[in-house]
């Protein structure tokens, strides 16, 4: 009787061994695969960042461009001639300026100021640009 119950815990003991063996490769397989997922999740996030950074340097650059434009176009208001061939003061084009920051239209230029259709158009153009790549 002895013998029985001693091979009775040995079994069980063996039983419980390969039990555990099965729940500890269980759950290496899912550490594992967690694993994984981490490492993907890294990796879209370096791409994401990478994407991040020229996206910003982009965005840098078109900001830099423009406030290059705007001060050749300050630097040139006072001499440039309207495309009908007639000079425009740099007067009439800080009012243009400044009339487009209140929101007026092309329309609105040509008319108040005897700017030309283009140039008007070009003024709001710009101011648009600029507010747009401006942020808030």
């Amino acid at each position: 009787m002895l013998i029985d119950l001693l091979i009775q815990i040995f079994a069980t003991c063996v039983l419980l061994i390969i039990v555990s063996l099965v729940i500890v490769n269980t759950v290496n397989r899912r550490i594992a695969r967690l694993e994984q997922r981490l490492d993907q999740a890294f990796s879209m996030l370096a791409v994401q960042q990478s994407e991040s950074k020229a996206l910003l340097a982009g965005a840098t650059g078109v900001g830099e461009k423009i406030r290059l434009l705007e001060k050749q176009l300050k630097h040139h208001a006072g001499r440039l001639p309207a495309a009908d061939g007639r000079e425009v003061d740099s007067i009439t084009l800080k009012r243009a300026l400044e009339m487009v920051k209140q929101g007026a239209e092309a329309a609105d230029l040509v008319t108040t100021l005897g700017l030309a259709q283009g140039e008007a158009e070009l003024m709001v153009m710009i101011h648009r640009s600029q507010k747009e790549s401006t942020p808030s």
